[in-house]
């Protein structure tokens, strides 16, 4: 499936160069640089969009040929999966421009999408944990293993500047003179 996903993509790219033979029509026009420009740049950014989201695909097929342990290839083979087939799910417009996509198809990627996300929930952690960030620089009290979400979130509301205090200065400042004014 892979190979597959990563030529619709490629394809996808290519099919957008056509936002350069827009620019070069705008051009022999007799439009300026600038007005031409203007005028073509809604499809300059979709070909630049899309030629990115081939590179970003066919660099995590790179990642995928290189020796690893086959717990981790199993891991990162669904990670690509779901991001290629998420970002098809959310480009469909382009897709169905550049590849034979139908709405059928567009459902199952939906459904594959849900059946990846619902795969790799249980590694989410280790996922993350595998960059070694520690839950203060992410400002995350979700990551944690006891699952003491609540008490944990709450604790960092209350550290928080803005609840320093149980009216802020803002308050004082700004919106009590507003308030008691007759208008």
């Amino acid at each position: 499936m892979f190979p597959y996903l990563l030529s619709s993509f490629c394809h996808c790219s290519r099919q957008l160069s056509s936002a350069s033979r827009e620019l070069s029509s705008q051009l022999s026009r007799g439009l300026s640089q600038q007005q031409a420009w203007n005028l073509s740049h809604p499809w300059l950014i979709r070909a630049a969009k899309a030629h990115g989201e081939y590179l970003i695909v066919r660099g995590f097929a790179d990642i995928l040929n290189k020796p690893m342990s086959s717990s981790l290839k199993i891991v990162l083979h669904k990670e690509v999966l779901l991001y290629a087939l998420w970002r098809i799910e959310q480009c469909s417009g382009d897709f169905l421009e550049t590849i034979t996509l139908t709405p059928s198809t567009l459902q199952d990627i939906h459904s594959l999408v849900s059946k990846l996300l619902t795969d790799l929930r249980p590694e989410a952690i280790r996922l993350v944990d595998s960059f070694s960030h520690n839950d203060g620089i992410l400002h995350s009290a979700l990551g944690c293993y006891d699952g003491d979400v609540y008490r944990r979130l709450f604790k960092w509301a209350k550290k928080a500047p803005l609840n320093k205090h149980e009216v802020t200065d803002g308050y004082y400042k700004h919106l009590r003179g507003l308030l008691k004014a007759k208008l």
